[in-house]
């Protein structure tokens, strides 16, 4: 049953189903982490998908000698990648914007079924009929929108937010093994029986989207019950009182968190008394005064109070679990308060915001780079051996995904340590990748494989959580997309410079160049974060020391923890001499 509440100038619709996506939250997250798995990262496993397409043929009729394998034939298909990869990091801002406006439930159709016709494209495209260009730009363009559509399910885990975005950045990344597995099956069947059957898996993924991805993004309610109340606490100093109590006659009475909203909601139901209250009236709304901070509320006076009520007046205590519970099972309660969405221009003139675009630009030109040559870098440290470029080509693309492992290590670091770690340990992979590259030893690029794997991951993962802890879930679609749009703005640069300045196959050039700008930007911007964020304290600290004084505040008024609900013993009253 629906239940309409007005509050301040929004009425707000508390729904049944509001409460089913907590309880449903671990299979919310697997079909999300599948969502991402097949559509969100498979244009970055084009490495496989090159391999594939030059043992087929594909673009042999622009080469003098079809047979072999020529310049001509490997910068066309790197500029398809070129242009993708552009591409994808530039839709991030357009699925950033149908995030913001139209919610997860749009943005995920729309991308999977942008994902879906590119898909299609592959299959049939050829010498003959050549849509692959428009098949990867449609692959390449349907994945962020099909990640960033899972990450507000975070907060269906507010204790473990890090963690579960993490482990969306590894299904992103185990995606880069889909075009290994097409080229693993070329052998048995057809590129366009293979396309056929993986079109038919995102079909499936659509319509299950459709059923049960929520209309709107799901946000961490208590923590913007804490903005709220601070936002109330100042109109009320500004213009006497809490403007939505006054609004419905009730005494200036500034807003705290035992009135909030979500706290008034669930402690209703603590009280026996209350039962009968209209919603959200709590105890401003009747004669009883707060009594204590935090989960220690009165209950109001009532007329002719049952006899089995020990006191008419007396202290209940609500349950910091059930109040947890309520929280994040009741999505709406984010719009129960009036509140300012910080201002967007400022948000992107901010230092984090140009600290993040350099760091971002510099990074992913070069990851993005190496993704896009690495067979050719694999030839070049082969001698010249186009079976041992392959191989190596094929180990790469097998430990790229791999770097998902490093997933508990991520949310490990930044939980106890914060973000700044896992920013100084992106860093340190960068460097020992950077400087593996330069080494001529092809045994020795396994190692680079491995910290390429690392970086990457760590990157990404890091880069999620450093715009939702500076910005917030508000902006979080616009303002993600804008960074890798002008990030990949910067990564359209990679063919002229792959053409101009790669001489004769030698990447030499370009690896030292990469040594330089990636490791110079990534400890600058270490240095920044670290200072930036150094009154930030972890989220394992912080759940340490709430569960301390947790407990020092129950063994103060209770001793140790009882029962949900307990009032406190009656004072005899002393007899008269």
């Amino acid at each position: 049953m629906d239940v309409e509440t007005v509050i301040g100038e929004e009425i707000i619709m508390t729904t049944q189903r509001d409460e089913d996506y907590f309880r449903w939250r671990h299979s919310l997250i697997a079909l999300a982490l599948l969502q991402c798995f097949l559509a969100a990262g498979i244009f970055y496993g084009w490495p496989s998908l090159y391999t594939m397409l030059l043992e087929e043929g594909i673009y042999s009729n622009r080469c003098p000698n079809p047979k072999e394998v020529c310049t001509r034939q490997t910068l066309d298909l790197g500029f398809i990648y070129t242009i993708g990869g552009g591409a994808n990091l530039a839709a991030q801002l357009l699925w950033g914007y149908i995030l913001d406006q139209k919610g997860p439930r749009i943005c995920s159709f729309l991308s999977v079924a942008t994902v879906f016709v590119g898909i299609i494209l592959l299959g049939i495209t050829d010498n003959e009929f050549d849509v692959l260009t428009y098949a990867m730009v449609c692959i390449a363009v349907g994945g962020p929108g099909a990640s960033i559509a899972c990450f507000h399910l975070s907060n269906l885990f507010p204790e473990a937010k890090n963690s579960v975005l993490s482990l969306f950045s590894g299904a992103f990344q185990v995606g880069f093994m889909v075009f290994m597995i097409f080229n693993s099956f070329a052998s048995y069947f057809t590129r366009f029986q293979i396309c056929m059957v993986y079109a038919t898996l995102l079909f499936v993924i659509m319509l299950l989207g459709l059923a049960f991805w929520p209309e709107r993004s799901l946000t961490a309610p208590r923590d913007e019950d804490a903005e709220a109340v601070k936002e109330n606490e100042q109109e009320a100093d500004e213009e006497g009182g809490n403007p939505a109590m006054r609004r419905r006659g009730i005494p200036n009475v500034p807003l705290t968190l035992t009135n909030s909203p979500s706290f008034i909601r669930i402690n209703q139901y603590a009280d026996p008394s209350r039962k009968k209250l209209p919603p959200f009236m709590g105890p401003l709304g009747q004669s009883g005064e707060i009594s204590r901070t935090e989960s220690m509320v009165e209950s109001p006076v009532v007329e002719k109070t049952p006899d089995h009520y020990a006191r008419t007046t007396q202290l209940y205590r609500v349950d910091s679990d059930i109040l947890q519970f309520a929280s994040v099972s009741t999505p709406t309660v984010r719009r129960q308060v009036k509140r300012v969405k910080p201002l967007l221009w400022k948000q992107v003139l901010s230092v984090p915001f140009l600290g993040l675009c350099l760091w971002m630009s510099a990074s992913l030109f070069f990851l993005n780079f190496y993704i896009g040559n690495v067979a050719d870098q694999m030839f070049q440290q082969a001698g010249g051996n186009r079976v041992q470029a392959h191989r190596f080509t094929s180990f790469f693309t097998t430990i790229l995904p791999l770097g998902a492992i490093a997933i508990p290590l991520y949310g490990w670091s930044t939980d106890s340590y914060g973000l700044p770690f896992a920013v100084i340990l992106s860093t340190l992979f960068g460097i020992i990748y950077t400087v593996s590259c330069v080494i001529h030893d092809l045994d020795l690029q396994l190692l680079t494989f491995v910290a390429y794997s690392l970086f990457r991951t760590f990157v990404f993962a890091t880069f999620f959580s450093l715009v939702a802890k500076e910005f917030g879930y508000s902006s979080f679609g616009v303002l993600s997309g804008l960074i890798l749009f002008l990030a990949g703005a910067v990564c359209l640069l990679q063919y002229p410079v792959r053409e101009y300045f790669v001489p004769d196959e030698n990447f030499d050039l370009i690896n030292y160049a990469q040594l330089i700008i990636v490791n110079l930007v990534g400890i600058v911007f270490s240095i920044y974060i670290a200072i930036h964020l150094h009154d930030s304290t972890p989220a394992a600290v912080k759940r340490r020391r709430e569960e301390e004084k947790k407990k020092r505040a129950e063994q103060k008024n209770y001793g140790a923890m009882g029962e949900f609900k307990r009032p406190l013993p009656t004072i005899p009253a002393e007899k008269e001499s």
